[in-house]
């Protein structure tokens, strides 16, 4: 009779890949084991016990923090935070320089930002695209409203 993974070691829900990615960030702290070793790590981890299959971690966070260690999760939502938190500066009324249509695409943004980091807890890293292009919007509009900032500060001199 073949083991797999359910006889073995049960793992046919998230909480079961959670807590595997959880104990691979314990044992593997700083570091972790490389970015997008994860499952080879565990499939070689497990091999042993005759497991062949390796299970994905359905949340972002978890992955990050098995492949790159605690520093990296750390930075991956220094990232997130950050994201946010520029897309929420620039949806404000007081950022003068804001346009109402960069308001509108800021909130919409800062929202989207909120949702990806809620889903992340339930979906692997390769949905991190989807973040990516957020990081790219954020860094365009603090380009274009320090452009209009810019350009105001010109027309004030001249007058």
């Amino acid at each position: 009779v073949e083991n797999t993974y359910e006889e073995d070691w049960n793992i046919t829900s998230r909480f079961d890949t959670y807590q595997m990615a959880l104990q691979t960030i314990i044992e593997n702290p700083l570091l972790g084991v490389g970015i997008g070793n994860y499952q080879s790590y565990m499939a070689a981890k497990y091999a042993e016990k005759g497991n062949t299959k390796v299970l994905v971690v359905h949340n972002a966070y978890l992955q990050v923090g098995s492949e790159c260690g605690i520093f990296g999760v750390l930075f991956y939502c220094a990232m997130v935070g950050y994201t946010a938190w520029s897309f929420k500066r620039y949806s404000s009324r007081e950022c003068s320089a804001a346009r109402e249509e960069t308001m509108f695409i800021c909130r919409a943004a800062f929202i989207s930002t909120l949702a990806f980091s809620v889903m992340a807890i339930t979906l692997p890293v390769q949905f991190n695209r989807m973040f990516f292009i957020l990081m790219g919007v954020a860094t365009a509009v603090k380009y274009i409203i320090g452009k209009d900032t810019s350009n105001e500060k010109i027309l004030i001199k001249q007058i």
